[in-house]
This record gives structure tokens, sequence and C-alpha cells, in this order.
């Protein structure tokens, strides 16, 4: 009898914990729907929440949300800050090159656009977000796409969608 004392007194323990974790995230929820005005977007288990680190809106205007961006703060020969072995070359054409050192190139068709989904994932979708995709033409169904975190001059910043990792290049001359 102590034993089904003690077990029903650890799952109402359970239940108790289980329940306040559940107002804590309806809570939450409620207070950013509230500060935005807006109800926040669902997303599945299957898909972690996209952290969005912009250094500089490369567009602010709201009318291009949906409509393809222009490619020019992308295009040029980009290396990356972690790697030094690893290079994009991004091409007015809407080619992709990536390399690495001592392997094969690999050649890709991209788009920068600010629409959802994007690889199959529910993405957030605002006037500053920019999705970048790599097209495969090799293999269609291969697709790589980041979060466009920014772009400047002389610097190019992108996160994969499957991670929270934060990809720096640097423009080569």
């Amino acid at each position: 009898m102590w034993i089904v004392i003690k077990i029903n007194k650890m799952k109402s323990k359970t239940i108790i914990l289980a329940l306040a974790m559940s107002c804590l995230i309806l809570i939450a929820k409620f207070s950013f729907s509230y500060k935005s005005g807006k109800p926040p977007e669902k997303l599945t288990e299957s898909q972690p929440p996209v952290k969005v680190y912009r250094q500089s809106p490369v567009d602010q205007n709201p009318g291009n949300i949906g409509k393809k961006m222009n490619f020019s703060n992308v295009v040029g020969s980009w290396k990356s800050e972690e790697d030094e072995n690893w290079q994009f070359i991004f091409l007015s054409n809407g080619t992709c090159i990536e390399r690495y050192v001592g392997s094969s190139s690999d050649t890709s068709n991209y788009s920068i656009s600010n629409t959802t989904p994007q690889c199959g994932v529910i993405v957030p979708i605002d006037q500053t977000t920019e999705y970048l995709k790599l097209s495969f033409p090799a293999d269609s169904s291969k697709n790589n796409c980041y979060l466009l975190n920014g772009t400047t001059d002389s610097t190019l910043s992108i996160s994969p969608l499957e991670s929270y990792k934060v990809f720096m290049f640097r423009k080569q001359q």
C-alpha cells in the first residue's frame, strides 16, 4: 500500500509540473502575441525556431515581400572567416560555385526570396527577412537553404535553417 501511495504522489507532482510548464508556455505565447500585435507562428516539432542575426537590413521596403530580391549584394567571391578553405562564388546570372580546397566544386543555382516555406521548412516572414536557396541541377531533390542575416560591401552572414550556426564570409578582391 505504501508503494501505491508513493506512486500516486509522484504522479500528482508530475501532473502539477506539466500543468505549470503548460501555463508558462501559454503565457509566453500570449505575451508575444500582445507585444507584436499578431499571433505567433506555428512551428512543427521537427523544425527548430530560426533566430535572426541581421547585421544590416538589405531591403526595408515592405512592398518587396514575396518578390525576387536584388542579387547585387551577394554577387562576388566570399571566403569563410572560420575556415579559409571554404568559398562561395555568386555570379550575377544566378549561378553559385561552392569550393572547398581539396574537393571538387559544387555548382548550383541560387535565389534570394522572402517566402515560406524554404526547403520544406515553414520560416518566419517579415519586411526584413531574406532567404538564400541553393538548388543543384544535377540532383533536383537537393536544396540548401539559409537565412540571409545580412550583407555589407565586405561581409556576408548566413545561417542554415536546420541549425543556429552563423557563417561569416569576407568578400575577396
